[in-house]
């Protein structure tokens, strides 16, 4: 019964994405009833069209190569409301596809997920059973399994641990690869696992050699090397210092300031022969 409302899509150069089919059809009951609706009154709100770049110039031609993200069952209505009278439904058709401002068809760029959108224009309106969201569950894996479990979850309604169950079954099948990494729903990159969690007694006496060993003396072999890089930061900062830049540096000095930087200067020079009396 609604079976070339894709076809006349595919005329029109669009398609339905593959995200638009996670959901069930209608019944037929109900799209009657739709049909019937659509007869008298139209199609009152608009469909949802995709394209992956991003959000193009509205224009009628700019639908043309896009890909149908909702109103599978308001095409197909209207297919069915209007079969008796081909260029009435050519009509319906070019106008409920027919993109500008002012006109409720939308055209969406490469800016949005499409899978999180229908997800998204569906999960709530639909009556959907366990079932049918392991399933969408499933796809979901399979078009992203870089999502956390988490992100899915909370997706289609179901606990994460539902959704690792899932993820583990379809790597053991080959279904999906292993992700080490995932993407939870802020775009933030998490381990898959968790590295396992100390008990109280082993946090506590990892916490106890931790302060043990900042509070142990230096090898001489660390205090060499740091002795090593402090002089060399003195080096640095004294090397370039030439007569003209010191002279420069003292203009508008009053006494008390050069008397202050000589004092300075001579418990460096002191510091500094302990040091060469202490490397000798």
């Amino acid at each position: 019964m609604t079976g070339n409302w894709r076809e006349l899509l595919a005329q029109r150069g669009i398609k339905v994405h593959p995200a638009a089919d996670l959901f069930p059809m209608i019944a037929d009951e109900e799209l009657e009833s739709l049909a019937k609706d659509i007869a008298e009154n139209g199609i009152r709100q608009g469909v949802v069209l995709w394209t992956s770049t991003r959000m193009p110039v509205q224009t009628a031609a700019a639908a043309r190569g896009a890909l149908l993200l909702d109103g599978r069952n308001r095409l197909a209505a209207a297919v069915l409301a209007y079969r008796s009278d081909p260029d009435r439904l050519a009509e319906m058709l070019d106008d409920a596809l027919y993109v500008n401002p002012e006109n409720s068809a939308r055209l969406i760029g490469g800016e949005i997920d499409p899978w999180d959108f229908v997800v998204s224009a569906n999960i709530c309106r639909r009556h959907l059973s366990v079932d049918d969201r392991r399933r969408i569950a499933e796809e979901l894996l399979r078009q992203r399994p870089q999502r956390s479990d988490r992100d899915i979850g909370r997706q289609v309604r179901l606990d994460h641990k539902t959704i690792g169950g899932l993820r583990a079954e379809q790597e053991r099948r080959g279904e999906i690869p292993h992700v080490p990494n995932r993407t939870d729903s802020v775009g933030r990159q998490q381990p898959a696992t968790r590295p396992p969690q100390l008990g109280k007694e082993a946090q506590i006496r990892a916490l106890r050699e931790q302060q043990a060993a900042a509070t142990a003396p230096a090898p001489p072999a660390a205090a060499a090397a740091r002795l090593r890089s402090t002089l060399a930061t003195l080096a640095g900062m004294i090397g370039p210092a030439t007569a003209i830049d010191l002279a420069a540096a003292r203009k508008g000095l009053t006494p008390d300031d050069l008397a202050d930087d000589r004092d300075r200067v001579r418990r460096c020079l002191d510091w500094l022969r302990k040091v060469e009396a202490a490397l000798l």
